[in-house]
């Protein structure tokens, strides 16, 4: 009657520590997989399967590589039928859970044989020792399960199960271990192999195996993390590139005239100030076109357009085109490290350059500039605006001789 007793209240523990264990483990799964159903309807089916199955384990006496079997395929079903994903994933977590149960089973089953002697599930079926077993092992599960939510971060097994090679590695090697435990599952009930050795070899074991296990599954989380890294560093490094080309659009858009393409007054102040800074020997060219309003009013502004093009293409072919810039309008500036006499010898180049285009697209009118040439050195160093000033000064003064000369 004591006996029975105590059973029927190792029963009632051991059923309120699965139902807590199964709540426990859903809503735990619920966070890593999208469920199906809705949470009510699924986890009650779910509740009411797991106690049929807990009585089979407490009143049947099914052989433990039967029981083992159906545990897992019953585990496995469960989360093809409440969850979404792939089938490898569910492989895993139904394994998983497997494992945690019948290796914490065969650890105090080894630890009860050893402290009851050859202890036998099928001679304490009617005793409180299985009932007691099976509540232990709830409860450790729980407990382990409650554990390993805190040290383990439910976005590190999201990330596994993404991973699909490492998926593949770690359910491998959890598939092995559990084909381990299932032939081991077969000592459990033979009471012929019974003896002071096996239960001491189970306890080993069982200790053993979870070293294996999470061996295997910290591999496996350390690279699928170190393969989000490589993912999210590509993407960012792949983000950071066309950033880069975007603003080296804009950089060319906002140091770019629109009609020419070649660098305009900003950019042309910018590397002003850059060798006035650093304090480089350079020359400096301002260059008008002559008559362009003429050639607006009696042409057009797309002839004016040719013109100006026609200019700056001259340009570019003596100089090159980093030198010039537009300053605006009619206005173009030199800069480039050189003297005022050679400087004066590729100007008059550039003049030929450009009365041999206008004569090859047939203009009605003979291009022209004005201009005026500075050479600045350590000698007679002095600021942007006073260099502006003064090479505006002297392409003035050529401007003005030449309509004397007209004259």
């Amino acid at each position: 009657m004591i006996m029975r007793a105590g059973t029927f209240c190792f029963m009632i523990l051991a059923f309120a520590s699965m139902m807590f264990y199964h709540l426990h483990a859903y809503r735990f799964s619920m966070s890593i997989f999208e469920n199906k159903y809705k949470f009510q309807f699924g986890v009650g089916l779910s509740l009411c399967a797991n106690f049929l199955l807990l009585l089979a384990a407490l009143y049947l006496m099914f052989p433990m590589t039967l029981l083992f079997l159906f545990v897992y395929l019953f585990i496995l079903l469960e989360y093809m039928a409440f969850f979404r994903g792939r089938l490898v994933a569910f492989v895993f977590t139904s394994g998983t859970f497997l494992f945690h149960i019948m290796n914490v089973y065969m650890m105090f089953y080894g630890l009860f044989s050893l402290i009851y002697g050859s202890f036998s599930m099928n001679k304490s079926i009617n005793s409180s020792l299985n009932a007691s077993l099976i509540f232990i092992v709830l409860l450790v599960l729980n407990i382990f399960l409650e554990v390993f939510q805190k040290i383990v971060d439910k976005q590190v097994i999201q990330l596994l199960i993404k991973n699909i090679s490492q998926l593949y590695f770690v359910t491998t090697s959890l598939m092995i271990i559990n084909v381990y435990l299932f032939i081991l599952s077969i000592s459990y009930t033979l009471e012929s192999v019974l003896n002071s050795v096996l239960p001491l070899f189970l306890l080993i074991t069982s200790v053993l195996l979870f070293g294996a296990f999470y061996t295997a599954f910290n591999h496996a989380v350390r690279m699928s993390i170190l393969a989000e890294y490589e993912i999210k560093s590509k993407t960012l490094e792949s983000q950071l590139m066309k950033s880069n080309q975007n603003i080296d659009r804009l950089e060319s858009f906002a140091n770019s005239d629109p009609l020419t393409g070649a660098p305009n007054r900003r950019y042309g102040l910018q590397v002003l100030n850059y060798l006035l800074h650093e304090k480089q020997r350079f020359c400096i060219c301002f260059i008008d076109l002559d008559h362009l309003k003429y050639v607006n009013d009696a042409f057009g502004h797309s002839e004016g357009d040719k013109y100006i093009l026609c200019v700056i293409r001259a340009l570019i072919q003596v100089f090159g085109e980093k030198k010039i810039c537009r300053m605006g309008g009619d206005e173009f500036m030199i800069l480039w490290k050189s003297n005022e006499r050679e400087a004066e010898e590729l100007l008059k180049r550039a003049v030929k350059q450009m009365e041999e285009t206008a004569k090859r697209s047939g203009f009605n009118f003979k291009p022209s500039v004005s201009y005026g040439i500075l050479e600045v050195d350590e000698e007679n160093f002095m600021g942007a605006s006073e260099i502006l000033d003064i090479v505006d000064q002297r392409m003035y003064a050529q401007k003005q001789a030449k309509k004397h000369q007209r004259q």
